[in-house]
Order: C-alpha cells, then structure tokens, then sequence
C-alpha cells in the first residue's frame, strides 16, 4: 500500500462502484493501523458511500466493535442516517458494537447540544 501511494500516486480516495473508498474496507474489517495510515496519507474520514452510508454505518454494519469504538472516539456522528434514514445504530447487529452505539446516543440524548451534534471528524496527526 505505501508503495501504491507513495511511490505509484494512486489516489487515496479512489472508489468502487459502491462509492466505497480503500479507508471504507479498513474501518469496515477492522483494519485499524489501515485506516490511521490512509488518513495520514489524505484520506477523507467524512466520506459517504453511494448509499449514504458514513464509516460509522459500515463499522456497524460489519460489527466491527473495534472500528466503531475508535470512531465513536473520534467524534464520528451516531446521528447520521444514509440514503434509506438508517443510522448506524440501526444498522448494527446485536452485540458489543450495537452497545456501543446505544451508549453514545444515550449520552448525545443527555447532552443539551443534541440538536446540534453533528462534529466533523478530527483526527490528530
């Protein structure tokens, strides 16, 4: 990968037909070093696929505890519904990765800032 960006220029950011991008497969599997890598490379962690879907939807889509923590870390927004008004929380299957998203809305419903929620994502260098 470091030679395709680096060396090659291929485009951090390319995507398939789905609209998803090599940073979209990262968080999606898990891939944490991946992702932090391709950030660092350019990479835009508030991309939408076609669908809509955000890196938070397809961390919890894939159950991928691991992603959906860090991003939820990040400042990623549970609130953000795709194309079909789904949010991550509604994509979620049961377990620890659903729990997560379940606690971060209940502390973004406490919050008295609900309404205006939505953070940009901000990773440090």
């Amino acid at each position: 990968m470091q030679v395709l960006l680096k060396e090659q220029k291929v485009a951090v950011d390319v995507a398939n037909w789905e609209g998803w991008t090599p940073l979209c497969c990262a968080i999606a599997w898990g891939h944490l070093d991946i992702a932090k890598y391709l950030i660092k490379c350019g990479a835009n962690p508030n991309h939408t696929t076609a669908a809509g879907h955000t890196l938070l939807h397809l961390a919890a889509w894939h159950s991928c505890t691991e992603s959906v923590e860090w991003l939820l870390q990040h400042g990623m927004s549970t609130a953000a519904e795709n194309k079909h008004g789904c949010t991550p929380f509604d994509m979620a299957g049961p377990g620890q990765a659903r729990r997560l998203l379940y606690a971060a809305r209940l502390q973004l419903d406490r919050s008295s800032d609900a309404a205006e929620a939505v953070v940009a994502l901000v990773f440090p260098p």
